[in-house]
C-alpha cells in the first residue's frame, strides 16, 4: 500500500508540476511583455527628460534676455529725457533761426545802405568830375 500510495502521489505531484509549469510559462511570456513595455516606457522617460532638460536650458537663456531688457519705468526715463533734449535743441535752435533771419535783415539793410552811398558817390563823382 505504501507503494501505490507513493505512486499515486508521485502521478499527482506529476500532474500539479505540469500545471504548475504551465502557469509559470504563462506567467514568463506576461514578463515578457511586461519587460517589453517597461523597456518602451523607459525609452520614453529618456525622451522626456531630454526634452525637459533641453526646455529647462531654454528658459535659462530667456529668463537672461528678460533680466537685460529696458522695464517701463527705465524706459520712461530714457523718453522724457530725450524729449527735454529735444526741446533744448528746438529753443536753442529757434534762437539761431531768428538771429539768422534779423542777420540777414541786418544785412540786406547795409546792402540798401552801401548801394545808396555808392549812387550818393557816383552823383558826387559826377558833379567833382572825379573818375
Amino acid at each position: 500500500m505504501d507503494a501505490k500510495k507513493i505512486e499515486s502521489a508521485i502521478v499527482e505531484l506529476s500532474k500539479e508540476t505540469k500545471q504548475n509549469t504551465k502557469g509559470i510559462k504563462l506567467l514568463d511570456g506576461r514578463m515578457d511583455k511586461l519587460e517589453g513595455r517597461m523597456d518602451k516606457l523607459d525609452g520614453r522617460m529618456d525622451k522626456l527628460e531630454k526634452t525637459t532638460n533641453n526646455l529647462s536650458i531654454e528658459v535659462l537663456k530667456q529668463n537672461d534676455k528678460i533680466e537685460n531688457m529696458v522695464t517701463k519705468k527705465e524706459f520712461s526715463e530714457f523718453k522724457n529725457e530725450t524729449m527735454t533734449r529735444f526741446d533744448q535743441m528746438m529753443v536753442i535752435l529757434n534762437r539761431l533761426d531768428q538771429e539768422r533771419y534779423f542777420s540777414f535783415e541786418k544785412v540786406k539793410r547795409l546792402e540798401n545802405e552801401v548801394e545808396k552811398n555808392t549812387k550818393e558817390i557816383r552823383e558826387i563823382k559826377t558833379v567833382l568830375n572825379i573818375k
